[in-house]
């Protein structure tokens, strides 16, 4: 009877004891570290930011480098769970502990930490709810890993699990939904999300789940059911952002086959206009607008919708998306002007990396040549006349001083009344047709920016880049006597620059008797004297030349270019180009069967230039001399054989013809052209070094042009994804094997390190020990240590949280030479078993999981 007392006594007595210690476990420990991971989830949800633009995330975990923001808390939480492992072994929440350390480590963005303590729950307490709800944190955990193959690989497996508990399903179909996504494999992701939808809740986030849902829908093509879960969305309190997209896809839904309802479109986007909530997105709603216009054929419309777009915009992948449109609009219509405005902004915020940059860059730059030619026709063509005819003078200077009048007057009017200045909501949007700034007249080439560069460049490319200053071409005489271009020795010279002994004397550019002292200022660029009108002809020729060229080759506007070529001819403008162009148009018509036309201008060719090269190709197409000039439609033919060469990847061919072009027509009109095709070859050919160099030079020889800034820009991205520093030099000398997949980073990447360890080490013993050495040598850094397996009998440390090479570097010095450390970890002082590595290329050697692979591009790029 004692001994049945004395038993029955201890059984009451551990009852109470289990009782208290899960109590206790429960709510002094437990359940303190718990709330703490609910509000680092919470926050991780505020801070995630969704990328509208593709299939969002089913789990708002946001970055690893938020999470890292978690990190005090976690620590906090991992130290409650860890008494309540040591200390509490015998009560019931040491596996809850051991789970909610994993959530701890995941939440504070050490992902290969909380694989680690999610593993051991799954294989520790198998077959329990624990370890099953284990297992879908360990998709999610791979997920952030970005181990799509791995995650989708094991939620499959726990699929084919019979076993697997009803209440974890609805989880595991979302993890899955979410790694197939990540795959690209929408109509298996589809499929799976769908099972998941009825046991949602709201805690769930609900809306999140339809959003996707509907997405997929989208991408599965299957318009009635996205529109029924983006309906969901729409109807649920979700956040702003949700709302909004869901209606901009219902949108488009509605404007498509098979669900055809435009009006039901246009309604929704009509709300939405007049909601003010929207109004940090009109331009998204206007851009749908456009797009609904275009389908239904208003390009009117379209283009207002499209402008009212790029006004409200400061998004810069949909601004890129409105200016090409509105470019292929204006272009379709052959509205060149506006087109290259709009190709020129496109080009500026669409990236190099772009699938479409190169064939947008290439039209940009044809339209580019094409307004720079016509605009100095124009401008050419108003100063020959201002110098040749004094009643136009007159009518211009009149208009000028009226403007300027004008001018003032706004001017005054808009100090003395400061609240009734407006502004253009258009102003600033490329290719607007808005009112010239301050009463100028952009017809004037006094006023018009665009004519006086070309007139500033025509002059340097005559004149030379000279100082301001008096009599400068009584000091330039004899160098422009040399210029081909302005004078021709087998011309008559201009009698009033030949004195009686017949020698040539300079000649002062003198003002006509009817403009007044204070009016010369209006006509400084004006060129009165003969000299100056032959320079003025011959640029003009050449830009009637050049545009014809373009009308003809590179957009397959024969009318225009006939039409503009015709226009040259009726001015009777003497230079060389007239033969050029007689020969241009000649080809134009034979390609009609114009023989009327074609016999009139081969006519003219013959009696003006008898001699003439072209009379030889016209008369023996098949047997035309190699060692002929190089006329410009020649090169333009060569040019356009090189280019297709390279579109079709017949490199080969098109460096042949690169060498001819260098060889016969150095110096040619597209010999900036010809370089950059030639540099894109050498990055197809992957010879990168000669690649970057001709991009650098062409930046260089053609700054300001957009040549040039299409150069530039490949300049800075070949820069930045290979670590060169400003002045167009490594760093330090880049070592990569030929089968190697890593990438050298730069200075101030993120970086780990990392060390094998020996075999049978204690991985506890070691993650103290340089725990230790954090807290004793580096207490300010917040480094953080986890372990991995590279591969099956190889095992590492790393060490996270340096910020900048030289940290990691100083560090690595620090340990080898800690002889205490080192013993402890069964290590000598070989910095050869010492590595470091960016945080992108541990990545990548996960993924190989080949420790010998990296360790020899380390030491031949580091040491």
């Amino acid at each position: 009877m004692f001994s049945f007392s004395n038993a029955n006594a201890q059984r009451k007595q551990s009852f109470i004891k289990r009782a208290y210690i899960n109590t206790v476990s429960h709510y002094n420990y437990f359940f303190n570290a718990n709330e703490r991971v609910k509000e680092a989830q919470m926050n991780a949800a505020l801070a995630h930011q969704d990328d509208f633009g593709g299939v969002v995330s089913l789990f708002p975990f946001s970055t690893q480098d938020i999470l890292k923001g978690n990190t005090p808390q976690m620590d906090e939480a991992i130290k409650k769970c860890n008494h309540i492992i040591t200390r509490r072994q015998t009560g019931k929440w040491v596996d809850d502990s051991w789970l909610l350390i994993g959530k701890s480590d995941f939440f504070k963005g050490d992902f290969f930490a909380a694989l680690e303590a999610f593993e051991y729950v799954a294989s520790t307490y198998k077959k329990t709810m624990i370890a099953y709800e284990s297992e879908i944190w360990i998709v999610k955990t791979l997920i952030m890993l970005e181990k799509y193959d791995e995650a989708v690989a094991v939620s499959d497996i726990m699929m084919a699990d019979k076993s697997f508990p009803k209440k974890f399903m609805k989880d595991l179909y979302l993890v899955s939904t979410e790694g197939l996504v990540m795959q690209g494999k929408y109509p298996l992701a589809y499929e799976r999300i769908k099972k998941a939808m009825p046991d949602l809740k709201r805690s769930d986030y609900k809306y999140r789940k339809n959003f996707v849902a509907g997405q997929l829908a989208m991408l599965n093509n299957k318009p009635q059911e996205a529109i029924k879960y983006f309906n969901k969305v729409v109807k649920a309190n979700s956040p702003y952002e949700f709302n909004f997209y869901a209606r901009i896809n219902m949108v488009r839904l509605y404007s498509q086959a098979p669900t055809h309802n435009v009006q039901k479109a246009r309604n929704i986007l009509s709300r939405m206009l007049k909601d003010d909530k929207n109004l940090d997105l009109m331009d998204q709603i206007y851009y749908e607008l456009g797009v609904i216009d275009l389908k239904q054929g208003n390009s009117q419309s379209a283009l207002n919708n499209f402008k009212q777009s790029l006004a409200h915009s400061k998004n810069k992948d949909l601004q890129s998306k409105v200016f090409l449109l509105v470019a292929e609009l204006y272009f379709e219509n052959t509205n060149y002007p506006f087109a290259q405005k709009y190709y020129d902004s496109a080009v500026q915020v669409l990236s190099p990396e772009s699938t479409e940059f190169e064939s947008i860059s290439a039209r940009h730059l044809v339209l580019t040549d094409l307004i720079t030619n016509l605009v100095n026709i124009s401008y050419q063509d108003s100063m020959l006349r201002l110098a040749r005819d004094a009643n136009f003078r007159k009518e211009t200077l009149k208009k000028i001083k009226d403007e300027e009048q004008k001018r003032k007057e706004e001017e005054e009017y808009r100090n003395n009344n400061p609240f009734n200045n407006q502004t253009d909501p258009f102003a600033g949007t490329p290719g607007q047709i808005s009112q010239a700034p301050q009463g100028t007249d952009s017809r004037f080439p006094f006023y018009n920016p665009q004519l006086k560069l070309k007139g500033q460049g025509d002059f340097e490319r005559l004149w030379g880049n000279r100082e301001l200053g008096d009599f400068w071409r009584i000091q330039s005489i004899a160098q422009t006597d040399n210029n081909d271009a302005i004078t021709n020795k087998d011309k008559n010279q201009d009698s009033s620059s030949i004195d009686s002994s017949g020698s040539m004397q300079p000649v002062m550019m003198k003002m006509p008797s009817d403009i007044s002292k204070e009016d010369e200022k209006y006509f400084a660029l004006v060129p009165f004297d003969v000299q100056a009108q032959e320079a003025a002809e011959f640029s003009m020729g050449e830009s009637y030349f050049k545009a014809g060229a373009i009308y003809r080759d590179k957009l397959n506007e024969v009318q225009k270019a006939k039409a503009l070529l015709e226009q040259f001819l009726s001015k009777n403008l003497k230079n060389s180009y007239r033969e050029n162009i007689l020969y241009l148009l000649i080809k134009i018509y034979e390609s009609e069967g114009n023989e009327p036309q074609v016999n009139r201008l081969k006519s003219m060719l013959n009696q003006e230039y008898p001699n003439s090269k072209f009379i030889q190709i016209l008369q023996n197409p098949e047997q035309v001399s190699n060692e002929r000039s190089s006329p410009e439609d020649l090169v333009n033919d060569l040019y356009e054989l090189f280019y297709q060469k390279y579109k079709s990847k017949d490199f080969e061919g098109a460096l042949r013809l690169y060498d001819t072009a260098k060889l016969k027509f150095n110096g040619n009109a597209y010999e900036g052209q010809f370089d950059y095709v030639y540099g894109l070859i050498l990055s197809e050919q992957n010879r990168m070094k000669e690649y970057y160099s001709i991009m650098g030079n062409i930046a260089a020889n053609y700054s300001g042009t957009p040549l040039g800034d299409l150069a530039a820009d490949r300049v800075a991205a070949y820069e930045k994804l290979s670590g060169i520093d400003s002045a167009g030099v490594s760093t330090k000398k880049q070592y990569v094997p030929k089968s190697s997949k890593y990438a050298k980073g730069n200075e101030n990447d993120e970086y780990h390190f990392i060390i094998k360890l020996a075999p049978n080490m204690d991985m506890n013993m070691v993650k103290i020990a340089f725990s230790d050495f954090n807290r004793d040598f580096r207490p300010d850094m917040g480094l953080q240590i986890t372990t991995s397996f590279i591969e099956a009998n190889t095992r590492v440390l790393i060490v996270t949280g340096f910020y900048h090479i030289k940290d990691v570097r100083n560090y690595i010095d620090d340990v080898v030479v800690n002889e205490a450390l080192l013993k402890k970890i069964k290590a000598n002082a070989d910095r050869k078993e010492f590595l470091f590595i960016t945080k992108q290329n541990f990545s990548t050697l996960l993924k190989e999981k080949k420790w010998t692979d990296y360790q020899e591009y380390f030491l031949k790029t580091y040491l």
